[in-house]
């Protein structure tokens, strides 16, 4: 029988073809395909280790040699003297994303072509489709789950048609969906209408030479305390909100990235780019750029500090360049688990831009200030031998796509892994587990169904406590908490003291010079890189999980880990705060 190759969720397959989809979210709407996974023949887009590091580093070079050229252009269309790093802190965010997910794509799609013959083609007829971005979170969410996934199914139309590949091909008409509401997680109206009375009226008593604290990963009261504590009036800034401009084919039409030489993958991203660039740094600069001065921020800021807004949220990435290059600090803190471990952090633009990276650990280079999880500030060493639950946090059950990886697939192979590990959990231990879900967007919702009831549910329902519980309060119900990846969670766990394990499938995206590190955890029987053993570490100790987290050996390696990695926070934590600024 002859080979189709599937790109895309489409839901009228091609007849009398052997049907192989590219990736687990071609089978997206095809009812109980996860629960029957081994029915559909999918390609294993998981790289090895070697693939990674070298995707990884290319994608770094091309970046920079992009974002030169880019500087280059914008100046010249606006007719500024910018320098690169003020560039890089308007459009790097945006430039890192689309470098990582086309090469993602062009790796994956060209590979699949060379490995195995194919006789029939499904690609997308785009004619009168958008392909341009407005800005990042344009980028990386679009406006609903059906716009994204068009999107990615006309990026590899178009990698399929530069790769000039002669392949008998069905075209599927794809065009802007009318939908165009952002993908947001449900937000408190009132708590936002809170926020908003109260930065308008302290804004009239901000200094104009105040320290400038925006989205920081602190709360709410935190955040007030802080600025008390550094003497200044309290200050609550809000995201800017602002009108989108439409595209300028004249201008977009004039501007070109090609070069000679040059990697494959490079040519092709330099051939899009005209049109894809965000109209935030073309169409709309100079709006926004006038829409900064309105703002009742410090004129003059002893210095910037944020943790979040370095990044899709392009009204104060524009002002923060403006204050940078004029002379003013800027710190960056870490927010989350893999910016000093993880390979695919390597290059990343608010680290490689800010002046000091505060981070949750010693670990790091000389830009770096060690600190303390900001994540678990009032939470300290909270070992509880009375808690009785077995909390599983899964794995975040999203549509997109956006890691120089097949995140896609990592995030199913992780349920499947989670399946497993439960259905292993003995019998009398069943009644104990929770599980504990991230907050999801709205139109995730069927997707996060989907995937319970047909894989992490397939043989038993388990309990489900809300996204949106405190972590204090899992902290002191727990025996024991299992992460299904090495993401932001572990890292507070441990800080809190808390058994804890978590699962890998290798350590291919970590860090060469951190790998000791992780192999130590493996030796703790805090890493593991199997369901079996997981399973069967968690049943022999959940008794006496005393005799496992207390043992000296163990004490000693989450003690140097935590202060590599995840430092707790101090009482006095407000004043760590002050003595930085």
């Amino acid at each position: 029988m002859k080979n189709c190759l599937i790109l895309n969720s489409c839901n009228k397959l091609p007849k009398n073809y052997q049907i192989h989809f590219l990736g687990y979210w071609c089978i997206r709407y095809i009812k109980n395909s996860f629960k029957n996974i081994s029915k559909f023949k999918i390609f294993n887009l998981e790289l090895s280790n070697t693939e990674i590091s070298y995707n990884i580093k290319l994608n770094g070079a091309i970046y920079s040699s992009l974002l030169k050229d880019i500087a280059k252009e914008l100046n010249t269309i606006h007719k500024k003297k910018h320098s690169i790093r003020y560039w890089e802190i308007v459009v790097g965010p945006w430039l890192t994303k689309l470098t990582d997910l086309v090469h993602e794509r062009f790796y994956s799609l060209e590979k699949i072509l060379k490995k195995k013959k194919f006789d029939y083609i499904v690609l997308a007829n785009y004619q009168n489709f958008n392909f341009y971005t407005d800005d990042h979170n344009d980028l990386v969410i679009k406006k609903n789950i059906k716009s994204l996934e068009d999107w990615n199914f006309v990026l590899y139309t178009k990698i399929f048609d530069f790769l000039n590949l002669k392949i008998p091909r069905k075209n599927i008409k794809v065009q802007n969906s009318q939908n165009e509401k952002f993908l947001k997680i449900k937000k408190n109206i009132f708590k936002n209408f809170i926020k908003r009375t109260i930065y308008f009226v302290l804004s009239f008593l901000i200094s104009p030479n105040s320290f400038f604290i925006y989205k920081p990963d602190l709360r709410f009261f935190e955040n007030l305390k802080l600025q008390l504590k550094m003497g200044q009036v309290p200050a609550i800034y809000n995201e800017v909100r602002y009108k989108k401009a439409k595209k300028n084919f004249k201008i977009r039409d004039e501007i070109s990235f090609k070069i000679k030489g040059g990697s494959k993958v490079e040519k092709f991203i330099r051939s899009i780019l005209p049109d894809l660039l965000p109209t935030n740094v073309i169409e709309n600069y100079e709006y926004l750029d006038k829409l900064i001065n309105k703002q009742r921020w410090p004129n003059q800021p002893k210095a910037i500090f944020t943790s979040y807004a370095y990044c899709g949220d392009d009204v104060f990435q524009m002002w923060l360049a403006k204050k940078v290059e004029k002379g003013t600090k800027y710190f960056l803190a870490q927010h989350s688990g893999n910016h000093i471990t993880g390979k695919q952090t390597l290059r990343e633009p608010g680290f490689d831009t800010c002046d000091k990276f505060v981070s949750w650990g010693k670990k790091g280079n000389n830009k770096c200030i060690p600190f303390f999880n900001t994540k678990n500030i009032s939470i300290y060493n909270n070992f509880n031998n009375e808690g009785k639950k077995i909390y599983f946090f899964a794995p975040r059950m999203c549509s997109r796509r956006t890691k120089p990886y097949d995140d896609y697939g990592e995030m199913i192979r992780e349920n499947i892994k989670l399946q497993k590990i439960l259905k292993g959990i003995h019998n009398n231990l069943q009644n104990n587990i929770i599980l504990k879900l991230y907050p999801t967007v709205l139109e995730d919702r069927k997707f996060e169904k989907k995937i319970l009831d047909e894989i992490v549910f397939k043989n038993k329902k388990y309990k489900m406590d809300s996204p949106y519980t405190l972590k204090k309060s899992i902290f002191n119900k727990s025996r024991i908490i299992v992460h299904l990846s090495d993401g932001t969670g572990i890292l507070e766990t441990l800080s809190a003291n808390i058994p804890c394990v978590f699962i890998m499938p290798n350590l291919n995206l970590i860090r060469k010079d951190v790998k000791k590190d992780f192999e130590s955890l493996v030796k703790a029987k805090i890493l593991f890189f199997n369901s079996r053993d997981l399973t069967e570490h968690i049943n022999d100790y959940y008794f006496n999980i005393e005799k496992w987290w207390k043992n000296k050996e163990v004490v000693k390696v989450k003690k140097i880990f935590c202060e590599k990695y995840c430092n707790p926070a101090p009482i006095d934590y407000l004043d760590k705060f002050k003595i930085l600024f």
